[in-house]
């Protein structure tokens, strides 16, 4: 006969257990808060993901973000660089920052998706508002913008529109508007928001725009931009996109709008784009915030770290 040795659990053993099965449980309802959907865009398909970040019940007050870029707002390994805003960890630690907590998050991976810098040539093309090139002179650059925006053949907007929110509203049975719909972006990311908010005032009534790059990018620099460490921007570009804001301001009135900027990397070439674009709102009366951060640099990292500053703003 074999004898088995029979141990008893003592109070330690059956407290750690219970610890342990209790972490497990809050982890496991936790990852729930995360839903990750995909929608067929140009015939692929792109990631998005619902973020419920205090586990509200959606009713006709929640408000819904939608944050472009949502390969690097959460897990640094979802990035191509291997950098995050870190939302979620952003979200739980800073609880008590946030008066009114009904709020949803969307995000939309962009068409890089994590994979290399290669790709940031095509999310450059895609976040570019179509609008400003109509406000280039005539002449090469005109050409380029137009020639490779007919060669991308998508419309990021037109996805936001008619996939991303009716997927949203079929989901929770609610319609969004200005009233209870914002989007965020940075960079290029902040440029394609504030884009969407001017072509759509219907659907949007506030706006996150981090580090916005206002400065475009020369034709030469696209072509080389995966090899690139740096760029200068352009000033005829940051010229279209002014003229494009100042003919569509009155779109603007009656939105919530934000925007920042760092003093190092690329970040230290926003200051005199955005002070102008601040004069030109203050004379057509917009409701916006503008704030410089000394020592934030142009990366995931830092965007992150202003995130519940934005969020706070915008909806409380």
């Amino acid at each position: 006969m074999v004898r088995r040795k029979v141990e008893r659990m003592g109070m330690p053993q059956v407290t750690n257990l219970f610890i342990a099965l209790f972490i497990f449980l809050f982890l496991s309802i936790y990852s729930f808060s995360i839903d990750k959907y995909s929608l067929n865009y140009k015939n692929q398909l792109r990631q998005i993901k619902i973020y419920n970040p205090f586990e509200i019940e959606v009713n006709e007050e929640t408000t819904f973000f939608i944050m472009n870029d949502g390969e690097e707002l959460f897990d640094k390994n979802s990035s191509w660089n291997n950098k995050s805003w870190e939302i979620d960890k952003k979200f739980e630690s800073a609880s008590n920052e946030i008066t009114n907590k009904n709020i949803i998050i969307v995000t939309i991976d962009s068409i890089k998706n994590g994979n290399s810098i290669i790709d940031e040539t095509r999310r450059y093309i895609e976040f570019f508002p179509e609008e400003v090139i109509d406000e280039f002179p005539n002449g090469f650059r005109k050409f380029a913008y137009t020639r490779i925006k007919d060669l991308y053949k998508g419309d990021y907007k037109l996805f936001i529109v008619n996939d991303v929110i009716p997927f949203v509203e079929r989901k929770y049975n609610i319609s969004l508007n200005e009233n209870n719909l914002g989007i965020i972006g940075a960079s290029m990311g902040a440029l394609a928001a504030l884009n969407i908010a001017i072509e759509y005032p219907d659907l949007f009534g506030y706006v996150g725009a981090i580090s916005t790059h206002w400065i475009g990018i020369k034709p030469i620099e696209y072509v080389t931009l995966p090899l690139r460490k740096s760029i200068k921007g352009d000033k005829k570009t940051f010229h279209a996109i002014k003229n494009y804001i100042q003919k569509n301001t009155y779109k603007l009135k009656g939105k919530k709008l934000y925007f920042d900027y760092g003093t190092l990397g690329l970040d230290q070439n926003y200051d005199i784009p955005q002070t102008e674009i601040n004069e030109l709102f203050d004379l057509n009366n917009i409701n916006y915030k503008s704030t410089k951060f000394e020592n934030h640099d142009h990366e995931a990292s830092f965007f992150g770290k202003r995130f519940i500053g934005v969020i706070s703003y915008l909806k409380n």
